[in-house]
């Protein structure tokens, strides 16, 4: 198991310093956020929310700020309907409250009345909870697949926007008279592929 570990983080280790592609992707990763809700009472502390990142033991100082969790305990959330709860605590009463409460929040709220709505119907029989969370997570996963692709297309269309001005700002070298070789040692780039761009302007 340890050797298994030391490779996975190799392996981890040489993505993220030895290849652009794979830097690229760790720079971009979105906000992670993890939402913990208990029905009991964990946390040392009398606030009912909690945030926790990861940070240095002794310089207490945060890794990043895109790794979040909110830890959120029922017991603890003592506001009542009439004393203007946020709409957080509006969740949790939601959540921790009897059929009453939750009638009383749809009553005043239409997103509230949906999800009454929603549970109360999905109730009913096993089998319609097993397909509402089935549909749920089909949506879930449509909807991160669509995202993907619209990040890849975007990301491959700058790809060739910047190679289409690569070979555009060779042939305007070599028109004000630099050969194939002084091109590619300006750009760092190999001869061949100078001569690649050179070629397609004959095309």
């Amino acid at each position: 198991m340890i050797k298994r570990k030391r490779a996975i983080l190799a392996r981890c280790w040489g993505c993220l310093f030895c290849h652009d592609e794979a830097r690229e992707k760790f720079i971009k990763l979105k906000k992670f956020i993890q939402i913990v809700v208990t029905n009991f009472s964990y946390l040392p502390l009398d606030e009912f929310h909690s945030t926790f990142h990861i940070i240095e033991k002794n310089q207490l100082y945060i890794y990043t700020d895109h790794l979040e969790m909110h830890v959120l305990e029922l017991p603890k959330m003592k506001k009542k309907i009439n004393e203007d709860p946020s709409q957080l605590e509006k969740w949790l009463l939601f959540l921790k409250g009897d059929k009453k409460t939750k009638q009383e929040l749809a009553m005043r709220e239409s997103t509230f009345q949906k999800v009454y709505d929603e549970l109360d119907r999905i109730s009913q029989d096993k089998e319609m909870r097993a397909r509402a969370l089935s549909r749920d997570m089909f949506l879930i996963d449509q909807a991160m697949y669509r995202q993907d692709a619209r990040e890849e297309g975007v990301a491959e269309g700058r790809a060739a926007g910047k190679e289409e001005g690569k070979i555009e700002f060779v042939k305007l070298l070599h028109s004000k008279g630099s050969s194939p070789s002084e091109i590619a040692t300006l750009l760092d780039l190999p001869i061949l592929t100078i001569e690649e761009y050179l070629s397609s302007e004959e095309n």
